[in-house]
């Protein structure tokens, strides 16, 4: 994890001095820097806009997270409590939950060579101020719904602008499956926070 970690932040200096750099939109304006991933991909979004803050680099217009994963210590009740409502992750990341929090704390940390609850790879644990505006969405019925709700209420206390959209009875990462409504609803809803994000 961690170097998926290391990828995203030289991913994200290679675009601030390398593009993009093309022809201005009918409004004039330059194409403007967003970071957006799911799940896994939601964790590296949250970790690199606050490590981009850190090291004093232009910061992103906005970041879209779908359904991330903020605490890595696995801490958030609903990791429990939808275990049976969450399809996707259910049958699968479920079984680690009977492993004890011990050995699994002490496995993670051998295998990312960092414990779970550092900032790089929980950002729910770093500082959340002066973060870019960030929209978070996710279904209450899914295992990492808490760490939406966890993250999304201390970015605010601690002053950052955060729109957290939340939908019912859907799996985890359900903007990905075409078929359904609701996926087309939260994708336009994440074109909204964009075009809002452009004009500020």
């Amino acid at each position: 994890m961690i170097c998926c970690h290391e990828d995203a932040r030289t991913a994200y200096q290679w675009v601030l001095e390398h593009g993009p750099d093309g022809e201005p939109s009918p409004s004039g304006k330059q194409p403007q820097l967003f970071v957006a991933g799911d799940s896994a991909g939601g964790n590296l979004t949250l970790s690199v806009i606050a490590w981009a803050r850190d090291q004093g680099l232009p910061a992103a217009k906005g970041a879209i997270a779908f359904a991330p994963l903020t605490d890595s210590t696995m801490s958030s009740p609903s990791w429990k409590a939808n275990k049976e409502t969450d399809p996707f992750l259910g049958p699968s990341i479920g079984k680690i939950l009977i492993v004890p929090k011990l050995i699994m704390l002490l496995a993670m940390r051998f295998s990312r060579g960092k414990p779970p609850n550092h900032p790089e790879i929980s950002p729910l644990l770093d500082d959340l101020s002066g973060l870019p505006p960030v929209l978070i969405q996710a279904s209450s019925d899914e295992m990492l719904y808490d760490d939406a709700v966890r993250y999304a209420n201390k970015a605010r206390a601690e002053g950052s602008q955060v729109i957290l959209q939340v939908w019912p009875r859907l799996v985890h990462v359900f903007q990905a499956f075409p078929e359904l409504p609701e996926a087309d609803d939260a994708l336009e809803r994440a074109a909204s926070f964009i075009k809002s994000a452009e004009l500020n």
